[in-house]
């Protein structure tokens, strides 16, 4: 995929990230950006983050990739402490540019949002990912009005057993 909109396209090496699942499902996730494993293959939601979504989706009867649509807030990879320009203009210009115009196209009635950064790219005023997780919040992008709800992200969740425990039960 192509995009100059911020220097992450000159930086990364698997430019703008493909959305999957089913576009037409009510029911979007967004995750706030690939990780390392998707930089590395240039595959979307292949990583650990991925798939321990995909296993909380199927305990609770959701299948991928026919009942949800997959997308990031923001389309390239860039850790936290590197980049850090770069990153922050990835944040001014990716969520008009990119997930608004599938939110327009394809009309979802939920969006999950996963961790603060992909909640902020929808709710710009969200302050605590902690505070807010669970909740329902009314959005509307050019006309087309739907809910978010924020949660923790599978990255998180993976490094924080106690956070895991507390937020999902996902037990074998």
């Amino acid at each position: 995929m192509n995009c100059d909109l911020c220097p992450l396209s000159t930086i990364v090496k698997s430019v703008r990230l493909d959305s999957a699942g089913n576009p037409e499902s009510s029911f979007f996730i967004v995750f706030d950006r690939p990780g390392f494993y998707e930089e590395r293959t240039g595959e979307p939601f292949q990583g650990d983050p991925a798939k321990l979504l995909l296993k909380i989706l199927n305990k609770a009867g959701l299948k991928y990739p026919t009942d949800v649509y997959l997308t990031y807030a923001y389309k390239c990879f860039c850790k936290k402490d590197e980049n850090v320009e770069a990153r922050k203009e990835s944040v001014k210009v990716c969520p008009s540019a990119w997930l608004n115009k599938e939110i327009l196209a394809h009309k979802p009635k939920i969006v999950v949002t996963l961790g603060m950064e992909a909640t902020q790219a929808l709710l710009p005023k969200s302050s605590s990912i902690l505070r807010m997780r669970g909740a329902f919040y009314d959005c509307e992008i050019e006309g087309h009005k739907f809910s978010v709800m924020p949660t923790l992200s599978p990255g998180f969740l993976l490094q924080d057993k106690n956070a895991e425990k507390e937020s999902f039960v996902i037990a074998d």
